[in-house]
């Protein structure tokens, strides 16, 4: 229960009321009523430690009683998952990799309610040829991945350029190259999606929005890739 703990010490130092630490807990619950006792006590105790501290701080944080309506709380990868269904897309294929294994745990079962289907694949290669070959057949389809993953794809895009099969490939990007941050820091994927992704640079479409704004195609041209599989978006 040190992670309890620690969300206590932390909340209190950061002016979040315990009630509302409390709160949150119980509506995040789903393991057994004894073990939320036990977490909850945890809590508490953190709260505790923080709160014989000296010193100054933080005033106390207003909190809503209710959300803001209209109003959705979700990271880039559910974003991206979402954008996906909307824009029709109704297979996907791929091989869990952090950190775009979240993108796939958040479509798995929103296709499933419109009638898609995720299929988990042995490896990227294996990801990349089912999304050719079903977007061949005519269902839109999409794989995600991160820089390791995009590197063995290559043959797999380079074989749907030359066919002109439209795919979408989503790469979340890590911190640097093969294990992110612990090598090295750059923004190498970037690099590699827009100049080294295939031999054939005019047929592959790629968007790098730099706000939620900018995800929004252009005037006058569709982010389908369908309608840009042969020139550059962006």
């Amino acid at each position: 229960w040190v992670n309890m703990v620690a969300l206590g010490y932390a909340g209190t130092l950061a002016g979040v009321p315990a009630e509302a630490m409390e709160a949150a807990l119980r509506a995040s619950w789903k393991r057994t009523a004894e073990a939320l006792e036990k977490n909850l006590a945890s809590l508490r105790a953190g709260i505790a430690a923080a709160t014989e501290l000296d010193g100054p701080r933080p005033a106390p944080l207003t909190l809503p009683a209710t959300a803001p309506e209209g109003r959705w709380l979700l990271s880039g990868n559910e974003a991206t998952g979402a954008g996906a269904i909307r824009g029709g897309v109704r297979f996907v294929a791929a091989y869990p990799i952090t950190p775009a294994t979240e993108v796939l745990e958040w479509m798995a079962p929103a296709l499933a309610r419109v009638g898609g289907t995720l299929l988990q694949a042995e490896d990227e290669l294996a990801s990349i040829n089912m999304i050719v070959g079903a977007s061949y057949g005519g269902v839109p389809s999409l794989t995600a991945t991160a820089g390791p993953g995009l590197a063995l794809m290559t043959e797999g895009i380079g074989l749907a350029v030359a066919a002109e099969v439209p795919i979408v490939v989503v790469d979340v990007m890590r911190g640097g190259p093969s294990t992110g941050i612990p090598a090295k820091s750059e923004q190498s994927d970037l690099s590699f999606a827009s100049t080294g992704c295939t031999a054939t640079p005019h047929g592959w479409c790629w968007r790098r929005p730099r706000s939620p704004t900018a995800c929004r195609p252009p005037s006058g041209r569709s982010s389908s890739p369908r309608r840009c599989r042969r020139r550059r978006c962006c």
